[in-house]
């Protein structure tokens, strides 16, 4: 499963954290929601391309996660990608796109994203231009006109090498290495 939609973390009231989803279900992914009555029997993966997705309250409850991973986890699925802090569309896009391009080359979720973390830092400026081509192709207007828009804005000859765009992804769930 994945989600591409904004997530929030609600330190107040950590249960309330979840996901915003623009036609989703009426009641929306929250932990409490997710702890107390969904279940996933066929999702092996989940990745949230939602800011702050990864955060958990760990003030109220030192001995447990509270948050969207563990409320996934706890719902049925065996690893949950997410992120710890904002982050931006078009970064986000080319790494999700190439996480699942190692996962469907058979390498467990761990190591895809580690190696798709990778392949983001080292992305030079000549593979990123068709990289976004193909992503031009795949998408409507205005979504290619954010990306455009984003990558107007880069510069070197690796403009995704910055811990900003790749370091607020991590990987939840047992290791498969």
């Amino acid at each position: 499963m994945l989600f591409a939609c904004h997530g929030g973390f609600d330190p107040v009231h950590p249960l309330d954290s979840g996901l915003e989803l623009a036609d989703g279900p009426q009641q929306p992914y929250t932990v409490r929601h997710l702890l107390d009555s969904v279940r996933f029997t066929a999702a092996p993966l989940v990745t949230l391309c939602a800011c702050q997705a990864s955060i958990t309250d760990f003030n109220n409850i030192p001995d447990e996660a509270v948050g969207l991973p563990a409320a996934f986890l706890q719902a049925g699925a065996r690893h949950v990608v997410a992120t710890f802090w904002s982050v931006e569309a078009l970064p986000t896009v080319l790494l999700v796109r190439q996480f699942y391009r190692y996962l469907d080359a058979g390498q467990p979720v761990e190591v895809a994203l580690t190696a798709a973390v990778r392949w983001l830092r080292q992305l030079d400026i000549l593979t990123f231009q068709v990289e976004l081509a193909s992503m031009r192709r795949a998408l409507d207007d205005p979504a290619a006109f954010v990306l455009d828009w984003q990558a107007s804005r880069l510069d070197g000859p690796t403009p995704f090498a910055a811990p900003h765009y790749w370091a607020a992804f991590a990987c939840h769930g047992p290791l498969t290495v």
